[in-house]
């Protein structure tokens, strides 16, 4: 059983973003009852998503301490939180990952490609580890996920960085789409946003260990959600719900706005990004090879089913542009805790 300890640092502007099992918070992963998440509304009017994110990374900025560290994939998200904090005036170093086979092979060749360019356009220096994936999850790898309580074993990956500079920097990740996945309702047909676990181990140990950093920068503040959530192109495509692909289709949902819809979104902002496509993230690589393996056969022993929260877009929506600046909290149901 994975000892866990109530938090000292905010992950989020005002503790705004909560999650927790049965009743409490930040607490070890529980396999009876249910999963939590509280998010709190907007105390204003949101701005526009760049608008947002260079608040939120203006706010990152003031109460950082340490010299701020941001993963760089070379993917969109990672691209925008960079430039986030570039529009904003605050200091940070991008951390490109090489990730290796025991051969030496990049898995990852394309995009740290992708990353190396966008650091060459904005004179950004980046530091640059190495990391050989078939040694990892045989050792490190195991380790971490065994302590860590780890419910994907990719994720060890992002918490092995965090560990190396854990004394010396602060953290920054900005994966997913604020870490909400869109998903077509199979009953009813409605879009909706399903909330999973995800790098909740790496955050709690980061509690644990009183370190500086934010792994969700886009859920760092409602106003920042909501300008996400309510951003033109991603209402509209929401707002179609099953007229566009008829339930059950959440895997084709997902993939459209993923790889179409979001992406325009961040263009329409922030044109200035490099428009490539991302292959592999910055932990994850092609679904082949001794890694691949590994992997599926770890993620099969520690995590056969992940527990979620369910929201309806029109629901977290509303409860985000409320302006009342209270906290919601949803629980995971009995019916639908698992994929």
């Amino acid at each position: 059983m994975c000892q866990r300890t109530m938090q000292t640092i905010n992950y989020s502007y005002n503790n705004h973003y909560k999650w927790g099992f049965n009743d409490n918070w930040f607490n070890d992963s529980e396999t009876e009852g249910y999963f939590q998440v509280s998010i709190g509304a907007c105390s204003r009017l949101h701005r526009s998503f760049r608008e947002e994110c260079i608040n939120s990374a203006s706010l990152l900025g003031n109460v950082l301490t340490k010299p701020i560290l941001v993963g760089l994939s070379g993917g969109f998200d990672s691209q925008v939180v960079c430039l986030s904090l570039l529009n904003a005036n605050v200091s940070f170093t991008p951390v490109i990952l090489k990730l290796l086979s025991s051969a030496g092979h990049v898995y990852n060749q394309y995009d740290i490609d992708g990353a190396f360019n966008f650091c060459k356009k904005f004179n950004l220096n980046p530091i640059v580890e190495e990391l050989d994936l078939d040694d990892f999850y045989c050792n490190e790898g195991m380790k971490l996920i065994s302590e860590n309580c780890i419910t994907v074993a990719e994720i060890a990956v992002q918490l092995h960085l965090v560990i190396k500079y854990q004394d010396t920097h602060a953290y920054i990740n900005g994966g997913g789409d604020p870490q909400l996945s869109r998903y077509v309702d199979p009953v009813t047909g409605e879009a909706t946003l399903r909330y999973a676990l995800g790098p909740t181990p790496i955050q709690q140990y980061m509690i644990n260990n009183n370190i500086q950093g934010c792994l969700k920068f886009f859920m760092y503040t409602p106003e920042q959600m909501a300008s996400y959530l309510n951003h033109p192109i991603i209402n509209s495509f929401n707002n179609a719900q099953g007229s566009v692909f008829q339930p059950p289709s959440d895997v084709i949902w997902f993939s459209d706005f993923t790889y179409c819809i979001k992406p325009m979104m961040y263009i329409d902002e922030w044109p200035e990004i490099i428009q490539r496509r991302k292959y592999t993230g910055f932990e994850r690589v092609p679904y082949f090879g001794k890694v691949r393996a590994l992997t599926h056969k770890l993620n099969s022993h520690i995590n056969p089913r992940a527990k979620m929260v369910y929201w309806t877009y029109k629901e977290i929506l509303d409860h985000l542009l409320s302006q009342t600046g209270e906290i919601k909290t949803w629980k995971s149901s009995d019916e639908r805790d698992y994929y």
